[in-house]
């Protein structure tokens, strides 16, 4: 793993923790060099805009909630899901398929 890849990865990993990825704090406290702050938000922005293409590449949260709005699944059942059998990582689940395991799994009793 390169050093730029483990510091993404760090950096996703404190933001999930904490909800930032603090390099403003950083910024505020001046805890770092003006260089190695601009280095560190350029890593951030880089974070953001893989996260968006992600989100972006991945409809099934549109799915869920077309759903619920819908009448098609109640949101207290999403509860019983406990999760999808997992694929090869660029393998997506066509959203039909999707719809219908869903619908499945919060139908299923415990």
């Amino acid at each position: 793993m390169g050093y730029r890849t483990l510091l993404k990865t760090y950096m996703a990993h404190v933001e999930s923790l904490a909800g930032s990825d603090l390099v403003e704090v950083a910024s505020i406290t001046n805890g770092m060099s003006r260089r190695d702050l601009g280095e560190l938000r350029a890593v951030a922005a880089e974070l953001q805009r893989e996260r968006h293409h992600q989100e972006e590449d991945n409809p099934y949260t549109e799915i869920v909630r077309s759903m619920v709005a819908s009448g098609a699944i109640q949101l207290e059942a999403l509860g019983k899901v406990k999760g999808l059998p997992m694929g090869k990582e660029d393998e997506a689940i066509p959203e039909e398929k999707f719809r219908r395991i869903i619908q499945t799994l919060t139908k299923t009793p415990d």
